[in-house]
């Protein structure tokens, strides 16, 4: 299959792609620049594999020698090129991510949940889309609130809205991304409580990977952090799905881990606080 193409620039279908596409002084970009932001990336996936077609796709697809980490790092630096990049590398990075989409796709070996083994899956599928879109930006709203700082109403409202290329550019259409913070919530828990999730084996194993991953010994401390960050900022339903504990003690650690990072995040300066490629964005005036 050739690599998929976008439309060129100055075209009816042309979209903003990068940095151009969002206010710069925005709610999305505020939030998405945030680089402990990063630590929700394991919540998002155990979000997305919930779903079972997705687990399939990502069990049957994923590139098995890289090693969970590694994957969700290289996902949420081509989301930041898209985000911050300049539209040449924005392009660049959606397009990559269309052609794996346009190549993802089969049929599901178990029957999990309300789907039949047999079930096609494909990632190019608007509504998987919109689920892996709309777990983002609840993720990224809920852990702004619990690793950064407070984000009022007006600010979760302007950073709905101001998500849309990016839901976009991905191909989800334009009708079906949520426009208010009320939309989104009623899209999320709509796909929570309309029967489209269930774990099943592929996720157990998906979720074992990303939450006790095998690292070099001097990364091992850090593990149960992540595994309460995680835990912490997944919906109820979800958590128990994947069988995580949470107690009365998490919900107290939690408490007291998230704080913590918020005190350092205060003080961190803006050049080590902010992803790189918030820092390497193009200003008003430079060339795209």
């Amino acid at each position: 299959m050739a690599a998929a193409s976008l439309p060129p620039r100055g075209t009816s279908n042309w979209r903003a792609l990068g940095a151009e596409a969002y206010p710069p002084d925005g709610a999305f970009l505020r939030v998405q620049r945030e680089t402990a932001i990063a630590l929700a990336a394991p919540a998002v996936a155990l979000l997305q594999i919930a779903h079972p077609l997705i687990a399939a796709a990502f069990e049957a697809h994923t590139d098995g020698t890289r090693d969970p980490m590694t994957r969700l790092r290289a996902t949420r630096a081509t989301n930041l090129t898209v985000i911050f990049g300049s539209h040449a590398d924005a392009t660049a990075a959606v397009a990559r991510v269309i052609d794996i989409h346009q190549r993802t796709r089969g049929k599901t070996a178990h029957a999990v949940g309300r789907f039949p083994a047999g079930t096609l899956y494909s990632a190019s599928d608007p509504e998987l889309l919109l689920w892996g879109y709309a777990t983002i930006l609840f993720v990224s709203l809920r852990a702004y609130v619990d690793l950064v700082g407070p984000l009022d109403r007006q600010a979760r409202e302007a950073f709905v809205v101001e998500a849309r290329p990016f839901g976009l550019a991905f191909g989800i259409p334009g009708e079906q991304l949520p426009g208010s913070v009320a939309e989104l919530e009623a899209l999320f828990e709509g796909v929570l409580i309309g029967g489209d999730l269930a774990v099943g084996s592929e996720a157990r194993a998906l979720a074992t990977e990303v939450l006790r991953p095998v690292v070099p010994v001097a990364y091992r401390p850090a593990l149960p952090v992540v595994r309460l960050l995680t835990a912490g900022l997944l919906p109820v339903s979800v958590r128990a799905a994947f069988g995580i504990p949470w107690s009365q003690r998490h919900r107290s650690v939690y408490r007291f881990l998230t704080a913590g990072i918020r005190a350092v995040v205060r003080v961190t300066p803006g050049r080590l606080r902010y992803a790189t490629e918030y820092h390497r964005r193009p200003r008003a005036g430079s060339p795209m």
